[in-house]
């Protein structure tokens, strides 16, 4: 009898034979060429992994961790199927790295070696509504202005087009995540890809996201002998304690973390607390560097400001306005902050709170606060009414203790408004840069809700600290520019030894299997 594993992959490989229009079944007519063969590989390698990789993650979701680890054994003969073409990529490039080690013993020949400063940046998030795509994308646009050679490599339905290099490859398969009902994560052509850097010649690849684009690029730079900076944008250890409580789960995320991260030769992580944080966990301090965020003052500016923008949402002008800027969902403690001006509101019938952004908790947040007329919801708010909504606040309270920098938190201070934020993560290393604001500590649940009442009245009832803090605010964010944030990161590597040039073209010496040759466009947009 066949075990389950054998099972998964019987069932799978016929579901895909039985689509009459399934795109592996395009075959040539006669004998397939080498490129041929390696599309059609590419085909049926990919859907098999994308529908393993789903049945893992709908496993995993439930809890099922046998079902899942069976899902993720059944990839093993995929990848062994694929282990020609991995070997060739290798091999291509093992005299180019064996070129490169020789020379460094010459420094005189170092010379001789062509350099290629042509990054890529892999994402498995870039049109979501989220801080790691914001950073990308304005980063990305960045190094455009500037003629940085940098190309961003992400893998979603339909990407946004804007002033920066971007190659999407199409998703083979999509899942919803857990508790991120509106972020899909895609299984990417993993082969396609690997093929589309070597052509381009990356020299260094960047990745944001430990998913299976992150894990991609990993291949690819281990194939290559290419540089590799992973960027630390989210806390999911702690986004999964948060979401399940299960301490198991939580430790099994910090060593996938520690092993996905360890395989960088340089870590980016956004503030002080973040770095001492991973330290703690594990990671090689010899690796650790902080990469802070910066903020466009000329689109967050206290210029916004307008005394009746409230209204369109049902607010009061002229009332004094508490803001929270971001995802409405458990982790961010949104809960706790309404309990909290609750507390206030009816003493103060000349206060409101507006929640402005999406997420989980919106409408069961809307329906319990329905004849509440000082609790405002805006939804997504973007381009010039999200600068007026900064702006035309008088407090930002931002109570998550899982952020590892705080992009909402800059944005509010470059519009002039000081922040109450928590003093875990990214958020109270902004305020404390010039004291614009007050850092609170949540951690003791019973009072948590009674601390922030007592913030947000501290702030509340007194407009000229606010306005001094305020003005402290703004000269932070004229610290934070984007283009010295793009310097730090393109320069990170700069003194370490380059791990991929293209130094003598070793190409004819192997066979026309190997996917060097393989001369058709990968689908990307």
């Amino acid at each position: 009898s066949m075990s389950d594993t054998e099972r998964l992959l019987v069932d799978e490989f016929s579901r895909l034979l039985s689509q009459d229009d399934s795109p592996a079944l395009a075959l040539p007519k006669g004998e397939a060429s080498a490129d041929e063969a390696f599309e059609i590989s590419c085909r049926i390698v990919h859907h098999l992994g994308a529908a393993f990789f789903r049945r893992f993650t709908e496993k995993a979701a439930k809890g099922d961790i046998i079902k899942s680890l069976e899902a993720l054994g059944a990839l093993a003969p995929v990848a062994a199927a694929v282990t020609p073409y991995l070997a060739a990529f290798a091999t291509q490039h093992k005299d180019e790295h064996f070129v490169r080690e020789v020379a460094s013993h010459f420094p005189w020949a170092n010379e001789l070696l062509p350099r290629s400063e042509r990054r890529a940046w892999f994402t498995d998030t870039f049109d979501d509504v989220n801080g790691v795509a914001r950073t990308i994308r304005k980063l990305s646009t960045v190094a455009a202005t500037e003629k940085l050679p940098l190309t961003i490599l992400t893998c979603v339905d339909t990407p946004t087009r804007g002033a920066y290099d971007l190659a999407n490859f199409t998703p083979v398969g999509q899942f919803e995540l857990p508790e991120y009902e509106m972020q899909k994560i895609s299984f990417p052509p993993v082969l396609e890809i690997i093929e589309y850097i070597e052509r381009r010649q990356f020299e260094e690849l960047i990745i944001s996201t430990p998913g299976p684009m992150g894990l991609t690029a990993l291949l690819a730079a281990k194939l290559m002998h290419l540089r590799t900076v992973g960027i630390y944008h989210t806390d999911f250890p702690n986004y999964i304690r948060e979401f399940t409580g299960d301490a198991a789960l939580e430790a099994m995320t910090w060593r996938y973390m520690i092993w996905f991260f360890s395989q960088c030769d340089s870590v980016f992580v956004p503030s002080e607390y973040y770095r001492r944080y991973l330290i703690e966990h594990g990671f090689d301090p010899a690796k650790i560097s902080i990469l802070r965020r910066g903020v466009e003052t000329d689109t967050f500016n206290p210029s916004f400001r307008n005394e009746s923008f409230w209204k369109q949402f049902g607010g009061r002008a002229g009332a004094t306005t508490f803001t929270y800027v971001g995802r409405l969902s458990a982790e961010k403690n949104v809960d706790v902050l309404l309990r909290a001006f609750d507390k206030l509101a009816a003493k103060r019938p000349d206060w409101q709170f507006a929640f402005v952004g999406n997420g989980p908790r919106l409408e069961a947040l809307r329906k319990q606060c329905r004849h509440r007329s000082q609790i405002l919801f805006t939804g997504v708010l973007h381009k010039d009414a999200l600068s007026s909504a900064y702006a035309s606040s008088d407090v930002f309270v931002f109570p998550s203790t899982t952020d590892t920098f705080g992009n909402v938190v800059l944005e509010a201070q470059a519009s002039g408004v000081p922040a109450i934020v928590t003093d875990r993560g990214g958020p109270c290393e902004i305020v404390g840069l010039n004291e614009s604001g007050i850092v609170v500590d949540l951690s003791d649940q019973q009072h948590r809700v009674d601390v922030l009442v007592n913030a947000m009245r501290e702030l509340g009832e007194d407009a000229p600290r606010r306005t001094m803090l305020g003005e402290r605010a703004l000269r932070t964010a004229h610290t934070m520019s984007w283009t010295s944030v793009l310097d730090t990161l393109w320069k990170i590597n700069e003194n370490r030894p380059l791990r991929s040039n293209a130094v003598i073209d070793v190409r004819a010496k192997h066979p026309t299997t190997a996917p060097r040759h393989h001369r058709r466009s990968p689908k990307h947009d």
